[in-house]
């Protein structure tokens, strides 16, 4: 899919006490940013303005990584002001494809305002989720207040382990929301397209908070009730996905939900373990700061970052240089593997070496002063060839290249 909200690339731990600990950071150091979406609980708080970065390091998490929980941002349809409007739905045939399922029925109006990526960690597997927003308002700040928006979700695992069935699903949804004050849901079990399915009916009170937190430190709320459809297949080919749909018409998520095709394929390239080489060698180069200016090879968009680039090594080339691949993040001792989020887009997790502000003590040994980083890296294809794209790069080079543009 086209437009990728890369400010959205976040991590989401749930199911341990990590979970609920960042949680209740969210929600008291993000009060102006965080959303519920319709499609309420762990899986969906995704909507805020700030990449992910998550230091390994002490002293600058909260200040340098932004939220762990929330993520959204400025993609090609950026959702910032209060005259921001969201770019038009596709007509005709399959209005949607989100990470390789189709939808082929949304209700008039509709159109995409935001997209997320969230790498969801469960017992050492990930699972890599996808969202997308519809808005049925033209401004998308007024849809945001009153709730009157649809969201999809597609869950794929990036192992054999299938991704959680309804049971499961439900399990979640209530360990991530118990200690959420405001919130409360209703759990029925439903069909869509004869397959077992999970309906939540979801009360969003005036104020959402973590449990135990004084009134008025929480998310101010527009009070609503949502609906959510939650559902898992089962591919004949060996595999499963996760899809979800939500939104404030229970009628009208079924019948999004009745029209969802997730029996295609896997979304990526024809040739996919050469697109992976390719990813993972621009990584390496993107991410030399020996190489100079020639880093700039492996990017989107060399030439709007030459100028930064060229302003830091003339004035602090020694920031520039720590620049350096500490290489793949590992998810139960294996490299992660590229996820592919469509033929031109792709995810991949790496742990780089950076310079951070002053202070910044690593709890990750890199051999300088420099910050050991992990996160997630986006990349598309131009003219042919996989590229790291430029916010990818200046969410960890920010700190050595001042003036690295964020959007």
């Amino acid at each position: 899919m086209s437009g990728f909200d890369e400010q959205a690339v976040s991590e989401l731990t749930a199911g341990d006490e990590a979970f609920e600990r960042r949680l209740r950071a969210a929600l008291a150091a993000t009060v102006a940013d965080v959303e519920l979406a319709p499609l309420a609980g762990a899986a969906v708080l995704a909507d805020r303005r700030a990449p992910r970065r998550r230091w390994v390091a002490s002293g600058i998490a909260a200040a340098a990584a932004g939220a762990l929980v929330v993520g959204g941002g400025a993609a090609t349809t950026p959702a910032r002001g209060g005259s921001a409007r969201p770019a038009p739905a596709t007509a005709g045939g399959p209005r949607e494809t989100l990470f390789g399922v189709s939808v082929g029925w949304l209700p008039d109006g509709l159109a995409r305002y935001g997209q997320t990526v969230i790498t969801a960690k469960q017992q050492a597997k990930p699972w890599y989720l996808q969202t997308v927003n519809f808005a049925i308002d033209g401004d998308v700040d007024r849809a945001r207040a009153t709730g009157s928006y649809y969201s999809m979700m597609v869950l794929r695992p990036s192992t054999a382990s299938p991704v959680p069935d309804v049971d499961a699903w439900r399990e979640r949804e209530t360990q991530s929301d118990r200690n959420l004050e405001g919130l409360s849901e209703t759990f029925e079990r439903v069909t869509v397209n004869g397959r077992d399915a999970l309906l939540i009916r979801a009360e969003i009170g005036s104020e959402v908070r973590s449990a135990g937190m004084p009134a008025g430190s929480g998310q101010i709320q527009t009070p609503r009730v949502a609906y959510s459809l939650y559902w898992r297949v089962d591919l004949a080919g060996g595999g499963s996905v996760g899809v979800g749909v939500g939104g404030p018409d229970r009628a009208a998520v079924q019948r999004i939900a009745e029209s969802v095709d997730a029996d295609g394929p896997l979304p990526g390239p024809a040739d996919r373990a050469t697109a992976a080489a390719q990813i993972r060698a621009a990584a390496q180069t993107a991410f030399d700061g020996t190489r100079e200016l020639d880093m700039l090879t492996a990017l989107e968009d060399p030439q709007r970052l030459r100028p930064p680039l060229e302003s830091a090594l003339a004035t602090d080339r020694d920031s520039v240089r720590k620049t350096k691949f500490l290489g793949f993040e590992d998810w139960a001792d294996r490299d992660t593997e590229v996820m592919f989020l469509s033929a031109t887009e792709a995810v991949v997790g790496v742990r780089v070496a950076a310079v951070a502000p002053p202070g910044t003590v690593s709890s990750v040994p890199t051999g300088d002063e420099s910050t050991a980083i992990e996160t997630d890296l986006r990349f598309v294809v131009v003219d042919g060839e996989w590229k790291l794209t430029v916010m990818s790069w200046c969410s960890i080079t920010q700190f050595a290249v001042p003036g690295c543009p964020m959007q």
